[in-house]
């Protein structure tokens, strides 16, 4: 799914409003306190949100629904292609349209899906404006994705370039488009065609959302000190503190950042908090409870309901700066992760994870380990994992990236991580070996380390390839069957 990832179902934010003056994309959603920049603010001054760029824009939003109510496709692949079967994956979906009239000035627009950063259009002008995000970005020219499935081409993507507003003699909005391309591919096949979808407008009367997550960054799993977010699904008007988004019931110490939508047509607006835990002995599960009645620019109140974080998985603690896995203390272990006998450089005892599959097409950790160290310095892992190609459609090579990941963090700092064990042929053909390497990896200065080992990628396991309909063609894309070793885990200070 491209660039926003929208779903059939999804909601959109849109701001339109219209002012005389050049126009560059205002930028994407940042940080309130750090160093991040905007390409161009569209007139706001930076430190008091002022305009500085001439006069006021017009006034008096409308807020609405909107909704496709139809899409015309108009095949251009040629050749032959079938059409694809099922209705366009746009059909039905539905966004949010913020919207005041254009005039004789240069209409301006703001995007936002829910929980989703700022998409800028800008256009030119009368009664009726066509919206364009621009050639000067380095962004898609698309404001809008949707995909589905759509035999025979597994998936279908609708593309939406231009957003055409036709505004009545009150400022209210009459009609709206929105043209761009559908395509699918498959094998052998594809398919393209033009795309021109009705708009329905209705009074829009959705409230903000927020939501609680919890990144799984690095482990398939939620670690003490991965990074959460209590965020809303648009902008509100106003500042909240940590506070008062998090509420009196969460009680755990926090590094916190507050995040802010930045745009032409206002100061920043709220969006949420992110924060990390300075202590990750804290409660593994809280909950936030929003108070300050957030509204949106249509006046919609948020709805005061408390929101859970997903659970955090208990790491545990140990007594010296070495982890083998004979020892009395067991670490965490997620995925396919075991203790064995066989396969170690020197200990009765080691970690094995796997075997597991990677290839171009396999993301995510297969499995691995977490503990805790006192104190900070450089973390060290002895590793070494061995593979073998089960599958060779498309050629050779050595199996993809690196066997594993390595990381450490203190509280309240980012992970510090390294994937630096290369593999080697071996005399066996498809055959691959690191041999056992040590992988080093830094924490900043604080009073304890985490230490996480993957095998394979980050994050949760997934599949990046396959068409999301029939199976793909057989022979499939190079597979590697990988074994990782982890003989010790050792912290330098």
């Amino acid at each position: 799914m491209a660039h926003l990832g929208f779903a059939r179902a999804s909601l959109a934010f849109i701001l339109i409003t219209g002012c005389g003056g050049k126009y560059e994309d205002p930028g994407v959603q940042h940080d309130s306190g750090t160093d991040s920049e905007l390409v161009d603010t569209g007139g706001l001054d930076r430190d008091t949100g002022a305009r500085d760029d001439g006069p006021p824009p017009v006034t008096g939003f409308r807020s609405y629904t909107a909704t496709i109510v139809s899409v015309d496709a108009k095949s251009t692949s040629g050749g032959g292609a079938p059409e694809p079967t099922g209705p366009s994956p746009s059909m039905g979906w539905i966004g949010r349209i913020d919207i005041a009239a254009g005039g004789t000035g240069e209409t301006r627009a703001e995007i936002m899906a829910p929980f989703r950063d700022l998409v800028a259009l800008k256009g030119c002008c009368g009664s009726s404006v066509t919206l364009t995000r621009g050639k000067e970005s380095d962004a898609p020219l698309h404001f809008l994705s949707v995909s589905g499935p759509a035999a025979p081409y597994g998936a279908r993507s609708d593309e939406y370039e231009s957003l055409t507003v036709t505004f009545g003699s009150d400022g209210a909005p009459v009609a709206a488009t929105a043209r761009g391309r559908s395509r699918g591919t498959y094998p052998g096949t594809y398919y393209e065609a033009e795309l021109t979808a009705t708009i329905k407008l209705t009074p829009d009367t959705t409230k903000p959302t927020f939501r609680a997550t919890a990144s799984t960054a690095f482990a398939s799993v939620s670690l003490p000190w991965d990074e959460r977010v209590y965020e809303a699904s648009e902008p509100y008007e106003g500042e909240l503190s940590t506070k008062d988004l998090l509420g009196p019931a969460f009680t755990a110490k926090v590094k916190d950042t507050l995040l802010s939508q930045a745009g032409w047509s206002s100061a920043p607006r709220g969006r949420g908090v992110r924060f990390r835990l300075l202590e990750w002995d804290a409660a593994s599960t809280w909950f936030a409870y929003t108070f300050g009645a957030p509204r949106d620019l249509a006046g919609n109140v948020a709805a005061v309901e408390p929101k859970s974080f997903p659970s955090v998985v208990d790491v545990p603690k140990l007594a010296g700066d070495v982890l083998r896995f004979d020892g009395p203390v067991s670490p965490l272990l997620w995925g396919d992760a075991k203790i064995v006998t066989t396969g170690c450089k020197s200990a009765a005892k080691c970690l094995q994870i796997g075997p597991y599959k990677q290839s171009y097409c396999q993301y995510g950790s297969a499995g691995g380990v977490a503990a805790r160290f006192a104190g900070s310095g450089s973390a060290r892992a002895l590793v070494r994992a061995v593979g073998k190609r089960v599958s060779s459609y498309g050629g050779g090579g050595l199996p993809p990236g690196s066997a594993i990941q390595f990381g450490a963090v203190t509280p309240g700092s980012d992970v510090q991580h390294s994937s630096a064990l290369p593999w080697h042929p071996t005399a066996t053909p498809d055959a691959y070996d690191t041999g056992w390497s040590t992988v080093t990896a830094t924490s900043a200065a604080g009073s304890e380390t985490g230490v996480a080992l993957s095998g394979g990628g980050l994050g949760k396991p997934s599949s990046g390839c396959g068409y999301g309909g029939p199976p793909a063609p057989t022979p499939a894309p190079i597979d590697y069957e990988v074994t990782t070793y982890v003989e010790e885990i050792t912290l330098a200070k």
